[in-house]
């Protein structure tokens, strides 16, 4: 166990300071060949030094955090932010689920985006072939072949575009997201929906930066977040 991260997990509220110690026991369980440290203020695991999970003490919450979650066909966890990463959020260690997080670390050894060369890129976000590096996570009930880049297994579209707009799904059919796409950068405002089809985020870019007005919403509806960005910078958070 990282001793910074130790020293992260010690300096937490009384409240977060088990959830965060469970999660740094997990992940490194499930992860023992990563390297871990205190990156932009919180923990986190990488892979040949691509980021792979992590976790932060917000306000009311801790959040754990998949880099490639949203890849992971994982009802559990929400999609976050304008790439590949997804989320889910506890108030109290019962609330942590082992077996579930041992599920997703498996996946997350060979489900990755690379963020490592992302800035490399432009801000383009792709898949790394990580097949050959770990054994392949069992499909649920199937062997059948992993499904194309346009398409999940059950045959949904993941996204389609219509002049310069981009519009993503979830494997239900249920819009995840929609905004404007030109020459592969966001930009503009963007609509995030949960699984659910309920409102999630509303956030302004430009070419993949976060611009402007960013709204939260939590499952009942009520905002949870109101932020302004400029150039992908936190200007204001309230």
């Amino acid at each position: 166990m990282s001793k910074e991260i130790q020293t992260y997990n010690r300096a937490r509220s009384a409240g977060d300071k088990p959830i965060c110690e469970r999660l740094n026991q997990e992940i490194d369980r499930g992860l023992p060949k990563a390297e871990s440290k205190i990156w932009h203020g919180h923990p986190v695991w990488f892979l040949d030094g691509n980021p792979i999970v992590g976790y932060d003490s917000m306000k009311n919450c801790v959040r754990l955090l998949f880099w490639s979650g949203q890849s992971f066909d994982e009802a559990g966890l929400e999609p976050e932010g304008k790439f590949k990463a997804a989320e889910i959020r506890y108030t109290s260690v019962e609330q942590v689920n082992t077996k579930d997080i041992q599920r997703w670390l498996k996946k997350a050894r060979v489900i990755q985006w690379d963020y490592k060369n992302i800035v490399k890129r432009r801000g383009v976000l792709e898949k790394l072939n990580t097949d050959i590096k770990a054994k392949p996570v069992k499909a649920a009930k199937t062997t059948s072949a992993a499904p194309k880049e346009d398409t999940y297994k059950n045959g949904q579209k993941i996204f389609e575009q219509k002049g310069s707009i981009r519009s993503y799904y979830f494997k239900n059919g249920v819009l995840k997201a929609k905004g404007k796409l030109v020459d592969g950068l966001m930009q503009g405002k963007w609509l995030f929906n949960r699984e659910s089809g309920d409102l999630w985020q509303i956030g302004n870019f430009k070419d993949n930066e976060k611009h402007g007005l960013f709204v939260r919403y939590d499952r009942d509806g009520n905002e949870e977040y109101h932020a302004t960005f400029a150039n992908g910078k936190l200007v204001k958070k309230s």
